[in-house]
């Protein structure tokens, strides 16, 4: 998992279709906000340290009584047309099944996980003898990756990665 956050453009984070909620951390406080059904208006600190508030627009023009304008096409900068495209991406894989949802507190739980690979490992309900038996090791060393008391090679990263059915980032502390 890259824990580098941007600050200007956050990369979208997985969320389960059942929750309804985009999730992203805030990277003055880490901790993780949440906008959408369950919760009308967010309040971030933006990198500079002005605090601003997200809300849906519908509740904007109700509160001002002006309709918010359209963003004009002509002011989208590069960035802006990368985070549309790799937006657009992740919506396509998700409607084609390619990419795995997290719930909030699933994101919570992973952050908090002592190493990604616990998180994963518990998550596909995998014993780490499971995981040894698939890649032919021993449980103990299992274990000791698990806890990071030992690395993993690269090999042994990719058939754990494989066993997990996630990336190699995914396994990424």
């Amino acid at each position: 998992m890259n824990k580098q956050i941007k600050n200007k453009t956050k990369r979208p984070a997985k969320v389960s279709h059942r929750s309804r909620r985009a999730i992203s951390r805030s990277a003055a406080s880490g901790r993780f906000l949440t906008v959408g059904k369950d919760r009308a208006a967010t309040s971030v600190v933006t990198p500079g340290g002005e605090a601003i508030v997200m809300l849906p627009r519908a509740d904007y023009e109700r509160l001002t009584g002006a309709v918010a304008p359209d963003p004009d096409p002509g002011d989208m900068t590069a960035e802006d047309a990368a985070d549309i495209r790799a937006y657009d991406q992740v919506k396509a894989a998700l409607a084609a099944g390619g990419e795995e949802m997290l719930t909030a507190t699933e994101v919570e739980v992973l952050a908090a996980a002592k190493t990604p690979m616990l998180f994963w490992r518990k998550k596909r309900r995998m014993t780490q003898g499971d995981i040894a038996a698939v890649i032919g090791t021993t449980q103990s060393h299992i274990s000791e990756i698990e806890t990071g008391g030992t690395g993993m090679s690269f090999d042994t990263a990719q058939k754990i990665a494989a066993a997990l059915g996630v990336t190699l980032d995914d396994l990424a502390n």
